[in-house]
């Protein structure tokens, strides 16, 4: 579970492995220091996001699994935040194939102009 406060059209990256986020930094720097790389190559074939905690606002939020720091075709998007249940989405129709050491983060973007949550997010992908 990560915890992310999300500025408008600011992407926000955590770690797949420990869901570290440093919110001090939306840098493509921080973005380096929050990939992952694969132990193993394999094809993800699932992505699950879960939302709460988001201030009671209710903004569009777009996830995307990163591959050496491009997105991917796996990605799902939270049209409206619920703003007192938890929210949330699913791609496990697009698949993304990686080689043992490529780079993985998920980003996340508020689509919204209004405002800025803060939300805890869950994240599950599968691979085979």
């Amino acid at each position: 579970m990560s915890s992310l406060f999300l500025p408008v059209d600011t992407p926000a990256w955590w770690n797949l492995s420990s869901g570290q986020s440093d919110q001090d930094d939306t840098s493509d720097t921080f973005l380096q220091v929050s990939e992952s790389p694969m132990p193993v190559g394999c094809t993800f074939d699932n992505l699950q996001i879960w939302v709460s905690g988001n201030s009671g606002v209710t903004d569009s939020l777009t996830f995307t699994l990163l591959q050496n720091e491009n997105p991917t075709a796996l990605t799902c998007t939270i049209a409206a935040l619920d703003p007192v249940n938890p929210t949330t989405c699913s791609d496990t129709t697009d698949t993304v194939t990686v080689s043992p050491g490529d780079l993985l983060a998920m980003q996340a973007v508020d689509n919204s102009s209004d405002s800025f949550p803060v939300v805890g997010v869950g994240s599950g992908l599968h691979c085979h």
